[in-house]
């Protein structure tokens, strides 16, 4: 094809793109496997339908998108070239193979991590023995897209509350891998799920080898926007995916998130940065990482500073393929994810929805007060805590955390001793140190600022009025909320101060955030590996 010779194509084209001095766009290459097509991102406000017209008189388009003004297709050297050198064109990116990450092991343990507002304290990750305490509305009327190889809709563990919504790829309406029915069992499973009345919707973008393109996953994601519209129900995608950075993968995602729904996303597999992985750097999705039942932050799941919050990950048990009664127990940041997911849905049934952007800012009014902190807290706090141990780990949701009505969020839970850095009530430092804050407290300080880190919010503060030790013997009585929080600034990788506010005369100002200098050296356990991911884009 020569778009030269196509009249109606060349009044569309600025006629700079014919001249021979225009400069040609560089095409984003995708670290792995690639599917030989590119993704075109066209201009907002260019006639995807005119340039379309042109493009596929030479050209094999496959996908177009309302969710991104563009297309993916096979495009010969000709055509590549004068799309890149069109300033219609926004970008032009190379479309890449994607992949699961699943490590593969043998109750789930993470619901009663959910529920608990401790560490657990049995290590028997193979037990269905936990307790789980949770609402009954626990997700009614949110619907939940499990974007991956397909999900066994019969399985028992759904009970008719899911459904096949469509297929992306060419591959068969069914889940011939397993991973995507495991996924969805704990989102929403009736045993082994967090949202236990929420809808699942299957959506298929990885094949039964668990492996898939970049355009797949975005049409996926368009189809999950344009059903979330029609339907009006509060929405959740889950991706345990993910791979090479896609700067189209991205743009989808922020574009369902402006869109209203919410997207939680696997962090990956590597043991390494997730800034380099999509959709995992994405920055309005929630990013999840994999922790462990010690509360430790699962060896083989990344992290850094995308990484919004850690869930259960590793040996997880879930419903499987083969029956409609087959479980597995795998480990991943895939099983961390629909933790998550189910929460968000949880929480919408219980607490009422919101966009995205206003239950990670707390700027609408519109989003219950618990809802808006809680998202606050995944959405605001720095990379890495400094523990009683002195371990460089990412914080961790815990238990009641955010499923119960007290939302007693925390990081990974010391102790309750004088450790210096996280306190109850009885041995909370002075006033000059840490201070507690309410949730209201909470909600209006956040709302204003991304600089402060939430420690954790004790059990015991605010159920009755508390002197904090070493002051002047004021009462502290915090709106009768049940648990305060200590909010602190420090660095992004440990907490080397040890005061979050100080108090001068009779005000209370927050200190400033020090500039970030790098991360200490991680310990043994904590290396990054220096072998490639096999899989550059893969389900978590």
């Amino acid at each position: 094809m020569r778009f030269f010779a196509v009249s109606v194509y060349i009044s569309v084209l600025a006629a700079s793109a014919l001249a021979a001095v225009t400069p040609l766009r560089t095409v984003e290459k995708y670290d792995g496997e690639t599917t030989g097509k590119y993704i075109v991102k066209l201009k907002d406000g260019v006639s995807k339908s005119t340039v379309l017209g042109s493009v596929r008189k030479s050209s094999n388009v496959t996908e177009d998108w309302e969710i991104l003004n563009g297309f993916a297709a096979q495009l010969d050297d000709a055509t590549l070239n004068e799309l890149r050198a069109s300033d219609d064109v926004e970008y032009i990116a190379e479309d890449g193979v994607v992949h699961a990450f699943v490590t593969q092991t043998n109750a789930p343990w993470g619901l009663a991590r959910l529920s608990s507002a401790t560490r657990l304290t049995s290590t028997s990750t193979g037990s269905l023995t936990f307790s789980y305490t949770y609402d009954a509305a626990a997700g009614s009327g949110v619907d939940i897209y499990i974007l991956d190889t397909g999900v066994l809709t019969t399985h028992s563990q759904f009970g008719g509350r899911a459904r096949w919504g469509a297929t992306f790829g060419g591959y068969a309406n069914a889940d011939g891998h397993g991973h995507g029915t495991h996924v969805a069992g704990t989102a929403a499973g009736s045993q082994f799920g967090v949202a236990k009345a929420a809808n699942i919707i299957a959506v298929k973008v990885l094949s039964d080898s668990g492996s898939g393109s970049v355009s797949n996953i975005v049409s996926g994601l368009n189809y999950v926007l344009t059903q979330s519209r029609a339907t009006g129900r509060p929405s959740i995608a889950s991706l345990s995916l993910g791979g090479g950075a896609s700067t189209p993968l991205d743009s989808a995602v922020a574009s369902l998130t402006s869109g209203g729904v919410h997207v939680t996303v696997a962090a990956g597999n590597s043991n390494t940065n997730a800034a380099n992985t999509s959709p995992a750097r994405a920055p309005s999705a929630i990013t999840v990482g994999a922790s462990t039942i010690a509360d430790a932050r699962a060896s083989f799941s990344n992290y850094g500073a995308v990484v919004d919050v850690f869930a259960p990950g590793a040996n997880v048990i879930s419903s499987w393929i083969g029956s409609n009664t087959a479980t597995n127990s795998i480990s991943g940041t895939s099983m961390a994810t629909p933790h998550v997911a189910g929460l968000v849905a949880y929480l919408i049934s219980v607490r009422g929805n919101g966009s995205p952007a206003a239950i990670q800012t707390s700027s609408s009014r519109s989003v219950s007060r618990a809802l808006s902190v809680a998202f606050d807290f995944l959405r605001t706090k720095s990379p890495f805590i400094n523990t009683h141990s002195l371990q460089h780990r990412k914080a961790t949701v815990c238990a009641n955390d955010l499923i119960s009505l007290s939302f007693r969020l925390s990081t990974s839970q010391s102790p309750s001793t004088n450790d210096g850095v996280i306190g109850t009530g009885r041995n909370a430092p002075s006033p000059g140190g840490y201070r507690p804050y309410s949730r209201d407290q909470l909600a209006s300080t956040l709302a204003g600022s991304q600089r402060h880190q939430v420690l954790m919010i004790p059990k015991t503060v605010t159920e009755k009025k508390e002197k904090v030790a070493g002051g002047r013997g004021e009462s502290k009585a915090l709106d009768g909320q049940e648990g305060g929080l200590w909010v602190c600034s420090a660095e992004a990788h440990a907490f080397e101060s040890r005061f979050c506010w100080k108090q001068s005369g009779k005000s209370e100002a927050p200190m400033d955030r020090p500039t970030l200098s790098p991360p200490p050296a991680p310990s043994r356990s904590f290396q990054t590996r220096t072998t490639r991911n096999p899989y550059p884009w893969s389900a978590s």
